[in-house]
């Protein structure tokens, strides 16, 4: 499985529609895909595994008060710098970024 891991706010994108773009520009311009990379990119549901990690989170917490990631999403990602895959028992809605 191939991982896509931010450390910083700064690390770039390697795939899908915002390659070559840092975690920050992503965040400034579509939010919502953040949210959605970290709901459907889990090692149970992908081959790519998006990481983000605790500094990044806590840049992004700093930054961007704003976005805020439910309990639940957290469950399901590969958020943090330990692996844990979990398995995804309901869906989960979201938060608006607008």
């Amino acid at each position: 499985m191939k991982s896509e891991r931010f450390r910083t706010i700064g690390s770039l994108f390697t795939f899908g529609r915002y390659k070559d773009l840092s975690l920050s520009d992503v965040l400034d311009m579509n939010p919502g895909y953040v949210y959605w990379c970290m709901a459907h990119l889990t090692p149970m549901s992908s081959r790519l595994c998006f990481y983000i990690d605790d500094f990044a989170m806590n840049e992004i917490s700093a930054l961007y008060p704003q976005f805020i990631v439910p309990k639940e999403l957290l469950k399901i990602t590969c958020l943090g710098t330990d692996h844990h895959p979990y398995k995804r028992k309901k869906r989960i809605r979201l938060p608006n970024p607008n």
